[in-house]
């Protein structure tokens, strides 16, 4: 979390970007950190179990504001070896996440 935060600060946003630590699928812990309008993952899967990958989606559909107002959660995503263990976090978002 260091280096996102040291990021945050070099590109001049640390007053307008959150980093904190999120267990996935730990409900008390997501609510505790509240929703966001933007929820950003960057290189979160690798090939993990099913519970682990539906787990990550559904805590980011958590931290996306469900009272109307707008909310995106943007994924980076780079296709590795085990692409076909990645599916159920796909399958898990297509079901949860409306498209813009």
């Amino acid at each position: 979390l260091e280096l996102l935060r040291r990021n945050a600060h070099d590109n001049g946003v640390e007053a307008a970007v959150r980093v904190a630590p999120c267990t996935w699928g730990d409900h008390d812990a997501v609510a505790a950190l509240g929703t966001f309008d933007v929820v950003l993952c960057s290189d979160v899967l690798y090939g993990h179990h099913r519970e682990v990958a539906t787990a990550l989606a559904r805590t980011m559909h958590a931290l996306c504001h469900a009272d109307g107002r707008e909310s995106a959660a943007l994924v980076s995503y780079f296709a590795r070896e085990k692409l076909l263990a990645d599916v159920p976090f796909f399958e898990e978002c297509g079901r949860l996440f409306q498209e813009p």
